[in-house]
Order: structure tokens, then C-alpha cells, then sequence
């Protein structure tokens, strides 16, 4: 059995997440389903990671 465990995203982290969050299979299920680029998803965690109401695991 393998063990996972998660942690909080890192901005090391952005340009996986954005990779994952631009695929067609994912993105057509998005709240805005157009291709982002990094400085709009940059954004986006700058202003998540700012919001105590957001949690990014």
C-alpha cells in the first residue's frame, strides 16, 4: 500500500499545476474554460495564497 499525503502548493509549483489546468479534459470542466497563460495563473496564485478563505492543497 502506498502512502500519500498532501501539502500546500508552492509557487515552485505553477507551472505543473498550469500544465495540468490547460489540458482539454480539464479545462473544459473549469469555471473558465479558455487556455490561461503563467502571468494570468500567477496571478491567480498570487491573489489564492493571499485570501485566508483559499486553501491550496
Amino acid at each position: 500500500m502506498t502512502n500519500h499525503s498532501l501539502r500546500p502548493m508552492t509557487e515552485s509549483d505553477l507551472e505543473q499545476v498550469l500544465q495540468w489546468r490547460n489540458h482539454p479534459e480539464v479545462r473544459r470542466y473549469m469555471y473558465t474554460t479558455h487556455e490561461i497563460r503563467l502571468e494570468e495563473h500567477s496571478k491567480w496564485f498570487m491573489n489564492a495564497t493571499t485570501n485566508p478563505a483559499i486553501e491550496l492543497l
